[in-house]
């Protein structure tokens, strides 16, 4: 995490922040605007990095949210 730099991590963090605890929002949009926002304020190659952590993520998530969301 420390070797990330610093707009990729909050792009990161606010992505899965949005994805574990915002059920209106379909994971999918999610992911896309992040990785748009990355195209545009990180690194030239973030973008590929931040899409596979998300990828990754959303395809190990449960797919009913957790109780009281």
């Amino acid at each position: 995490i420390d070797r990330l730099n610093v707009m990729d991590r909050t792009l990161l963090r606010l992505a899965l922040a949005e994805i574990e605890f915002i059920a209106d929002v379909d994971t999918a949009v999610t992911v896309n605007e992040v990785v748009e926002l990355a195209k545009l304020y990180a690194t030239e190659d973030s973008y590929k990095f931040i899409n596979g952590v998300l990828g990754g993520v959303v395809r190990h998530q449960p797919l009913t949210p957790p109780l009281g969301l």
